[in-house]
């Protein structure tokens, strides 16, 4: 068996339970719909189980988005230790409203996960790393990076 699918198997899945979260701000709900069976696939690849699924059509500014509330909520009462997601953009591209959905994913000990771009280097870019691994030490909690 393959090393990390052997990993993968041996996490005990509620472990590994994670909120599929899709947004879109195209006028055509297709692109959302496709947007969230292909994280359900990839969801399933990963062997993880999901918890739930929410969405948003619209601009990412806001924080207060009904799918965004729904997958942070889940986090919260402990349904999901995760949420999958496209990219970070999926969250927003606005830096107070990603610091705020982050720090909630942080304060809870979840993760966020990208399946389609490398989010610490999304964090860098943006320059946010160094700002989760500053309060990371502050809190005495984990980086929403790092699935423990």
């Amino acid at each position: 068996m393959d090393r990390n699918l052997k990993a993968a198997v041996d996490v005990p899945c509620s472990n590994r339970s994670v909120w599929v979260y899709s947004r879109s701000s195209e006028p055509h709900p297709r692109v959302l719909f496709e947007q969230t069976q292909e994280l359900l696939r990839e969801a399933q690849n990963r062997a993880y189980l999901v918890a739930g699924v929410s969405q948003d059509m619209g601009s990412g500014r806001s924080f207060g988005r009904v799918g965004l509330q729904e997958a942070l909520q889940a986090v919260r009462v402990g349904s999901a230790r995760a949420v999958l997601v496209q990219d970070l953009e999926r969250l927003s591209f606005q830096i107070p409203v990603l610091k705020k959905a982050l720090e909630c994913l942080q304060d809870y000990g979840a993760v966020l996960i990208t399946t389609g771009s490398d989010l610490r280097y999304e964090l860098c870019r943006k320059g946010l790393e160094a700002y989760f691994c500053q309060r990371a030490a502050r809190k005495g909690c984990g980086l929403p990076w790092e699935w423990g």
